[in-house]
């Protein structure tokens, strides 16, 4: 026969039981009690979260005064005000940035927020101005002189028809930028020659820049009376009364290879306007 376990004769089998019930009951009840604290934890966390959230805020931008159609917005007549993030309009914006320069094209009033598809012109969007979109825009300083205003370039006639010099804008909004102008001009040249198998930009870069790292590209236009926008930016630390450029062709595809001496090329100075 195998051996037995002789328990004492105070330990029977329901004593066993009822032990082993007791230590399972104060196990669970250890667990609740932690699962119940985690709760509320969780509880108050998501609590706070959800005020946190609630009270969230954001800057937004609104009419400072009634704006009528067709006024290009300046600073004064923009401004924001907190609002809660939950209550952001949609089309909406946070900075005046995004409207200055730009022409309203629906009538808004004071205080209320201006929306994307109420702004039209915006300078990223359209390029180089032209001389009125210069003036109107108040960006316009004054006429500059070309010398010479006409010349032949490896046989082509080019024109510059007007030039002037303007203020440069920061980014992608007219808001004036101290650190640069513009020297824009229209340039104007005769259409492609029947031998040239290839067409042909106009680049342009300073007269004492020897790396081509400031190149500045044209592409004609293909009808001899139209005239392109060309615009140079120059820093305000070197503009001074005249400032010289030189223009040079290149083949279409190869506008980015930089000025050899051997290259034909036209010397073009202007005279500018007093600041």
């Amino acid at each position: 026969m195998g051996d037995s376990v002789i328990l004492p004769k105070w330990i029977n089998r329901g004593n066993v039981v009822i032990g082993v019930l007791a230590l399972v009951t104060a196990y669970l009840a250890v667990e609740l009690d932690r699962s119940k604290q985690t709760c509320e934890s969780l509880s108050k966390e998501n609590s706070l979260l959800n005020r946190s959230l609630s009270g969230k805020t954001a800057p937004l931008l609104v009419c400072a005064r009634d704006i009528p159609a067709g006024t290009i917005i300046s600073m004064d007549m923009v401004d924001t005000k907190i609002v809660p993030s939950s209550s952001f309009p949609c089309h909406a914006f946070e900075s005046i940035y995004a409207a200055v320069g730009r022409e309203m094209l629906c009538s808004q009033k004071k205080g209320e927020p201006i929306h994307a598809p109420n702004l039209g012109f915006r300078f990223g969007e359209c390029g180089i101005l032209s001389m009125q979109d210069s003036k109107r825009f108040n960006m316009f300083i004054g006429l500059a002189t070309p010398k010479p205003a006409e010349f032949t370039l490896a046989g082509h006639k080019v024109a510059i028809a007007n030039a002037w010099l303007e203020q440069a804008s920061t980014g992608h909004v007219l808001v004036k930028d101290p650190d640069f102008y513009n020297l824009s001009f229209n340039l104007k040249m005769d259409s492609r020659r029947p031998q040239d198998a290839d067409s042909k930009i106009v680049c342009c870069t300073r007269i004492d820049n020897k790396s081509g790292f400031d190149e500045k590209y044209f592409y004609p236009s293909e009808s001899a009376s139209d005239e392109t926008p060309f615009s140079l930016k120059i820093p305000a630390k070197s503009l001074a009364t005249k400032i010289s450029f030189r223009m040079f062709l290149s083949e279409m595809g190869k506008g980015t290879s930089r000025l050899e001496p051997k290259q034909p090329f036209q010397v073009v100075t202007f005279s500018l306007p007093q600041l």
